[in-house]
């Protein structure tokens, strides 16, 4: 759904600027009157530039760049790879990824489904995939998981959520 939202919203900016531009009888004399189209503009260009979300299986990394942030994940220090919960797939390391020592990383970009509209393998055939190219390049990795499973955390459970 988020996905749909997203073009819904770039469409709607796209029909927002062609009606500012096409809109008026006739072409506006002063440049204060284009400011609305040059925001649209604006809004259109970060909304495509900044807010695309992706993952990224390369022979040797995985790339997961988010909404502010791009993780990269060398495959070898892989440790598992499983469906959480939520239905969102998440990969643990054997070495903290960040400063703060996590060492799991949910992937919300790949589909949760198993068929995707690319042709792309989501849910299960996405750690299946993730999990072979991890151990085609040297990981180390626990068995698989057989039912979906909260990520392992160090943060306490509040009410058991």
């Amino acid at each position: 759904m988020p996905t749909a939202l997203r073009i819904l919203g770039v469409t709607g900016c796209v029909v927002l600027e062609l009606a500012a531009i096409f809109g008026p009888s006739r072409v506006p004399e002063d440049p204060v009157n284009w400011a609305p189209v040059a925001g649209l503009t604006l809004v259109l260009v970060v909304t495509v530039a900044f807010a695309r979300r992706s993952c990224v299986l390369d022979h040797d990394k995985l790339i997961a760049k988010g909404r502010f942030a791009t993780r990269e994940v060398d495959l070898k220090d892989l440790r598992q790879a499983a469906v959480g919960l939520g239905q969102s797939i998440w990969v643990q390391t054997h070495h903290p990824l960040d400063d703060r020592g996590g060492d799991v990383l949910c992937l919300r970009t790949i589909p949760k489904s198993k068929f995707t509209l690319m042709g792309l393998p989501g849910g299960e055939g996405a750690v299946r995939l993730i999990r072979a190219r991890a151990e085609e390049a040297g990981a180390r990795l626990d068995p698989p998981v057989r039912n979906p499973t909260r990520a392992p955390s160090k943060k306490p459970l509040v009410f058991s959520i």
